[in-house]
């Protein structure tokens, strides 16, 4: 009986903080912000900064209990695209490229207003190839996409996982 109650209570205590999900937010934090995100490269197309910010807004609802507040957020994640590029990749036995690969890098800094020793600044990338030959206008939205998606994970892994 007494593992019982202490294995309950020890349950009560971990879901303080803890999801099983491994989404650790102290209980304190209860709101976030993910303001307009800027864009410091010339080739990314316009509107693929509002784009992420509706993913990342999107992930953090979905998967955690904090609120979304246009100001005076517990924490916030201000977000830069810094690159977006094309560029060929690999060589086949005819010294002609195999295929290409469109990469984009975001830098986020992570604001904790109410514990400043929680804050960060990293830099994420993605990429994803495409064949050689087809137009990127053709498949861009849907790269886009699939690297915004791994992007967002790893921007929300880095902010609110422990592993």
């Amino acid at each position: 009986m007494r593992k019982i109650i202490l294995f309950g209570t020890l349950v009560m205590l971990l879901q303080a903080c803890y999801s099983f999900k491994g989404i650790t937010i102290p209980e304190n934090i209860s709101s976030y912000n993910v303001p307009y995100i800027e864009i410091t490269t010339g080739d990314a197309p316009p509107s693929i900064n509002t784009d992420l910010q509706e993913k990342l807004i999107q992930k953090i609802n979905r998967e955690s209990r904090l609120t979304f507040a246009t100001s005076g957020a517990d924490v916030t994640f201000n977000t830069t695209i810094r690159a977006y590029s094309v560029r060929s990749i690999g060589v086949n036995s005819e010294n002609s490229v195999d295929a290409n690969q469109l990469e984009i890098s975001v830098q986020v800094e992570y604001v904790d207003a109410l514990d400043e020793e929680n804050n960060w600044k990293q830099s994420f990338s993605q990429q994803r190839q495409f064949p050689t030959g087809t137009d990127l206008l053709s498949v861009q939205d849907q790269l886009v996409d699939e690297i915004f998606d791994d992007l967002v994970e790893d921007i929300f892994n880095k902010a609110f996982t422990i592993w």
